[in-house]
């Protein structure tokens, strides 16, 4: 075989070789990215939960590096957003609901402002008792938006929770829970609910992160914040 003819078969190949390099799997939106979200799941061999998909994850993800950017969410308090979702079950909204009404501070506007959220579009303004509040609207102009409002809210609470000197992220994620007691159910049996338990599922679903079995979930999460 001459010169030429080597060439001639080697060129197609890395022709070839260089497309597949090119290629880029298309990610499906709306699968569901399968996680754990603490140890009883993984002992009793219970299915993984199914409440975030692979839009969802990647604006929280999003979320939290815009949040951070911005000031709104200092890194430690940023790494709790996805625990935060995993523990909700709501997907990306996070547990924020739209009748939840939030002190309209400067400082809460400046957030919501920084988070890329528009007066009127994705939050409303109402007064209880004589006082501004705002409230999250029925439907976010952008889906990417509700983890946004979950972040600012949670940028608040720790800044109400600084002020009255506790700076910690437990205070902070305590707070976004809200006060209250009661109970809630799961997989059929009645389990206690109020800011404590609601702090050791976060925190436990931040230490799931690292487990084996989320390995792929966490790994998407990862990549897409680093974008």
């Amino acid at each position: 075989m001459n010169v030429l003819e080597l060439l001639q078969n080697i060129l197609p190949l890395r022709a070839l070789e260089a497309s597949r390099q090119k290629e880029v799997p298309v990610e499906q939106p709306f699968a569901v990215l399968p996680f754990y979200p603490s140890m009883r799941y993984i002992d009793r061999k219970w299915a993984p939960e199914s409440s975030l998909t692979t839009e969802g994850v990647n604006h929280i993800a999003a979320a939290r590096r815009l949040a951070e950017k911005t000031k709104v969410l200092t890194p430690e308090l940023g790494e709790h957003l996805l625990p935060i979702a995993m523990v909700e079950g709501y997907g990306a909204e996070m547990g924020v609901r739209q009748d939840q009404a939030f002190y309209a501070s400067r400082r809460f506007r400046d957030a919501l402002s920084k988070m890329g959220l528009v007066e009127g579009e994705d939050y409303i303004s109402v007064y209880l008792k004589g006082e501004k509040h705002y409230m999250p609207a029925s439907n976010y102009k952008k889906p990417e938006n509700s983890p946004r409002m979950a972040a600012a809210i949670l940028g608040e609470k720790a800044s109400v929770a600084r002020d009255k000197g506790d700076i910690t992220a437990e205070a902070a994620i305590k707070r976004y829970n809200g006060s209250g007691s009661g109970t809630e159910d799961v997989y059929g049996q009645p389990v206690p609910a109020d800011v404590n338990v609601y702090w050791e599922k976060v925190k436990e679903a931040s230490q799931m992160l690292r487990h084996p079995r989320n390995a792929a979930f966490t790994k998407h999460f990862n990549t897409r914040y680093s974008q």
